[in-house]
């Protein structure tokens, strides 16, 4: 896939400029490498050739997912310009077909846009003191007839 200079309308970048909004903490190499694993990813969507291509360790990528709130917001940036390819893509072939791997990842990149909706009405009423006193007289009923009193 390849990918294009375009306005991103969530970030507000430009391109694969995911570098300046990294913070800088830990080794010196990892913040290159962390944007290297934005750049790719974002790019192509493939999590783990992303991470091999960069340099980054996956144990590395998810606990700056957790402890990172500026990394956590580059990465799901990176998954908005995935969404965009695949919602790009997805245009394409559906000129030409359809292709159920496709929505399957458009599910993934763009739930909010693509996920089964399904709703439900459910109206019920319960008179819960009625319920109990009905079943206090079925026991008594029953005791009355085992010849025990309760």
């Amino acid at each position: 896939m390849d990918i294009q200079e375009t306005d991103d309308p969530v970030n507000g970048m430009n391109g694969t400029e995911f570098g300046e909004i990294l913070s800088t903490r830990g080794r010196k190499s990892t913040p290159a490498r962390l944007k290297n694993f934005l750049d790719a990813y974002g790019k192509t969507g493939r999590l783990r050739r992303s991470l091999q291509a960069s340099g980054l360790g996956h144990n590395t990528h998810y606990r700056k997912l957790q402890s990172d709130a500026t990394y956590r917001e580059a990465f799901e940036r990176a998954e908005y310009r995935v969404g965009e390819l695949l919602e790009d893509t997805a245009l394409e072939r559906a000129l030409d077909g359809d292709n159920a791997l496709l929505i399957a990842l458009l599910k993934r990149f763009r739930p909010e846009a693509y996920r089964e909706r399904v709703s439900a009405e459910v109206s019920v009423t319960v008179n819960l003191a009625e319920r109990l006193m009905n079943a206090r007289k079925r026991l008594i009923e029953m005791r009355k007839h085992d010849g025990t009193d309760g």
